[in-house]
């Protein structure tokens, strides 16, 4: 998407309940503040409801559930909301943006904290919780701008059809943040994408590949993943899945393999990927994903191929643990912990130590149970990347 936004409004409250006349639907109530009319559409039915003013109310049938809402209007963007399977009173939000190219100082602004039912717990939303741990405070800020660094982060929680990833939006507006603060990579070079479909992979790998064209040489990258990630049962290969995937149908994801492929083929200095995710089947925290086996599958790792660096926040049939303290992944708290620490002044090797022996020693007390960073380097960086810093 060209240029930046602005954002006007950035609250849309989703209260679900049952409704006690028809005990068969659902009602669903948005809450917030719009300035325009709002096309809604519901599901893929193809039903369509137009909003001119909130709050709004409306029902779907409770077998409809989960239902996706996507919202559109002329001169804004929405980030579309599913609707839980099981309702119970919830809150969440979504951004509303408007494009503004000459915008350049505006800033992504924070909704206000959202609270949700504490009785619906083990059913999650893809809300993101208040950051307020260390790493979401005093984060560095320099005076330096890499104008030829680029980066895209993609943090998907709330699934359609598989349990969330705890903490994932967090994880991925701190670490957008971080790139603009404290690595000093203009907000115009990023793109960040929350709860991404195929497509939308596909479209941010495109871009990526439209800059590397452009630049050349000049032109460095960071991609930032924060999901889950699915195992082929039969040869190991791993793929990461978007919002719209299921973990037992691999032709939804897509491929780690493929994804290294194409960064390979880049003509830029360097291509940094932070990866925090497991490819085992199992889901962030205890237990498996809702469509998986009752075990977890060794994955095989992929070795990149170019000006490729990959630290990874588990291997093998490891799972990748949420730090719940933090409210943020395990891997990325520790990530973030680092670049705060020495104000983004890091390289590549000193981070992947830390990370690692971090990780490692922090699953073993907190979880009980193993989460070994790693670090997949391809040969035309092999010489060169432990020197390689951010910024």
């Amino acid at each position: 998407m060209r240029g930046l936004f602005k954002i006007f409004a950035i609250l849309f409250l989703a209260s679900i309940s049952m409704t006690a006349k028809a005990k068969k639907n659902v009602e669903i109530r948005l809450t917030g503040t719009i300035h325009e009319n709002v096309e809604m559409t519901v599901g893929t039915s193809g039903r369509k409801e137009v909003i001119c003013d909130l709050p709004y109310i409306f029902e779907v049938p409770k077998e409809f559930l989960p239902i996706r809402l996507k919202f559109r209007s002329d001169n804004y963007i929405y980030f579309d909301i599913t609707v839980p399977k099981k309702p119970f009173d919830s809150a969440g939000h979504i951004y509303l943006m408007k494009v503004d190219e000459t915008a350049m100082e505006h800033r992504l602004k924070q909704a206000a904290p959202i609270t949700y039912n504490q009785q619906a717990t083990e059913t999650k939303s893809d809300l993101a919780e208040v950051r307020n741990s260390d790493i979401d405070k005093n984060i560095p800020v320099t005076g330096n701008v890499q104008e030829n660094t680029f980066a895209v982060i993609i943090a998907n929680e709330n699934y359609q059809e598989e349990a969330p990833v705890d903490y994932a939006r967090n994880d991925g507006e701190a670490f957008k943040e971080y790139c603009i603060k404290t690595l000093g990579i203009p907000e115009k070079n990023i793109h960040m994408k929350l709860n991404a479909t195929l497509n939308n992979f596909i479209s941010e790998v495109d871009w990526m590949k439209q800059i590397s064209s452009a630049f050349g040489k000049d032109a460095k990258f960071i991609f930032y993943y924060a999901g889950h990630g699915i195992p082929d049962e039969a040869t190991g290969d791993a793929y990461i899945l978007p919002i719209d995937g299921k973990g037992t149908s691999i032709a939804s994801g897509y491929s780690l393999r493929k994804l290294y492929k194409e960064f390979s083929d880049f003509t830029a200095e360097s291509v940094t990927v932070f990866m925090d995710a497991c490819f085992s089947g199992s889901q962030r925290g205890d237990g498996m994903m809702a469509s998986a086996r009752g075990v977890a599958i060794k994955s095989r790792p992929e070795i990149p191929l170019g000006n490729v660096f990959v630290l990874s926040a588990a291997q093998g049939d490891e799972t990748a643990y949420p730090y719940k303290e933090k409210k943020h992944g395990l891997f990325t708290y520790f990530l973030l912990k680092k670049l705060q620490a020495t104000k983004g002044k890091v390289s590549l090797d000193e981070l992947s130590e830390f990370v690692k022996t971090s990780v490692t020693r922090k699953s073993l007390v907190e979880n009980g149970k193993s989460q070994t960073p790693s670090v997949y380097v391809s040969l035309g960086l092999q010489d060169k990347w432990k020197d390689i810093k951010l910024k």
